[in-house]
């Protein structure tokens, strides 16, 4: 029988999957395609359509860098499945159900009635427990209208969530000559699963590319960051550190980060590559009291900008008392802080500009100018870069 979209989205619908979808710019047909089938209560626990910016932003948790890009869906899939994952937990039957969960993002830029200066595009992203997909299409601007903008973007939500649910033999997309989907899958190893899971705090990538539950040496310190991407900074930054607490220092990247959008499987395994010539420790705590309960005794490298949202109590749900509880556990783990300056507004600024209350300074020491640094920044490269 000739696969159609109205066959195809039975058998997802019979299939375990459950999925929350969120889509901006184009594509939301899909979503009433899904919802008017019968079966959709099956499948569909969530569809939210963030249209506005804010109203993105709200979905995220935090602007995008870009709102048509490819780490911009990455991460509305990502949250999605996280919204699966908690309206599941839900559910009496909750445990059964965790393998079959499935995040969507769709961003896409399409036909308007203003010509747009840039591309007509979509990116959509699907994330399970084990996976990441990722496609994209850049499509020939004036060639279709709007509406059939949308469908062709709507059809590609819809292969993304049957691709997801194992089905084959999907109906062809209607693409013009010369357009391609582009597709990236990333499957995720046991031990990185289970610490993007919350199974298992952390895990070693070493400079071979294994990963490890432990490192046989362990190092005194670790430099956390997002190293998106890392640069000759990092580099220049660890040796300084290493110099200073005469002692080896890792690297240390959370696949949560309690600033930043949270991180899928491709995005990782991206910055985990970068890591050929030295041990990387993948974690998932976004707080620092979260990385000392779980790696107690370490000094963790950080800018000055971080040191600063570690003593603001508006990191703590405005709390100071929060605040004070956090550092005094920190303090109790045998962790501490070297601080390195950075570049801000035109001006370079250290620890010393610092506030620190009294009873916590000896938890931070700073690194001066004269023993490090270096104004390239992970921003301005990816400000020139399309980087994700």
């Amino acid at each position: 029988m000739e696969a159609t979209w109205p066959k195809i989205i039975k058998q997802i619908h019979q299939s375990p999957c459950r999925a929350v979808i969120a889509i901006t710019g184009g594509g939301s047909t899909a979503i009433s395609e899904l919802l008017s089938a019968a079966g959709a209560s099956n499948t569909i626990l969530e569809a939210i359509v963030p249209y506005d910016a804010v109203s993105l932003s709200d979905w995220l948790g935090r602007p995008p860098d870009r709102y048509c890009r490819p780490q911009t869906a990455l991460a509305m899939a990502v949250v999605a499945y996280q919204r699966a994952q908690y309206l599941i937990d839900q559910s009496a039957d909750s445990r059964s159900l965790h393998d079959a969960i499935v995040g969507v993002g769709c961003t896409a830029s399409i036909r308007s009635h203003e010509i747009k200066r840039g591309e007509h595009r979509c990116y959509v992203a699907t994330q399970t427990g084990l996976s990441t997909r990722l496609y994209s299409i850049e499509m020939k601007k004036g060639s279709r209208t709007r509406l059939e903008e949308e469908g062709l973007v709507s059809e590609i939500v819809l292969k993304s969530l049957a691709d997801a649910c194992g089905i084959v033999q999907l109906p062809p997309l209607p693409m013009l000559t010369d357009e391609t989907l582009a597709a990236e899958f990333g499957n995720a190893p046991r031990l990185l699963a289970d610490v993007w899971k919350g199974r298992r705090p952390f895990v070693w990538s070493m400079g071979d590319g294994e990963l490890q539950i432990e490192n046989a040496e362990q190092p005194l310190g670790l430099l956390c960051g997002s190293f998106a991407p890392r640069h000759e900074a990092h580099l220049m930054l660890r040796e300084a550190a290493e110099l200073t607490l005469k002692g080896s220092v890792a690297f240390e990247l959370s696949v949560f980060n309690a600033d930043k959008h949270p991180l899928d499987y491709l995005t990782i395994e991206r910055r985990r590559r970068q890591f050929d010539d030295f041990p990387l420790v993948l974690t998932n705590a976004p707080t620092f009291v979260e990385k000392a309960r779980i790696l107690p005794r370490t000094v963790f490298v950080v800018g000055v900008d971080t040191a600063e949202r570690i003593l603001d109590p508006r990191f703590y749900n405005g709390q100071p008392d929060q605040m004070r509880t956090a550092l005094d556990e920190i303090r109790a783990h045998s962790c501490r802080f070297l601080v390195a300056g950075r570049m801000h507004k035109g001006h370079f600024q250290e620890l010393r500009d610092t506030w620190i209350p009294a009873e916590f300074a000896d938890l931070f020491e700073g690194l001066p100018a004269e023993v490090f640094r270096c104004d390239q920044s992970s921003t301005e490269i990816r400000q020139n870069e399309d980087y994700w």
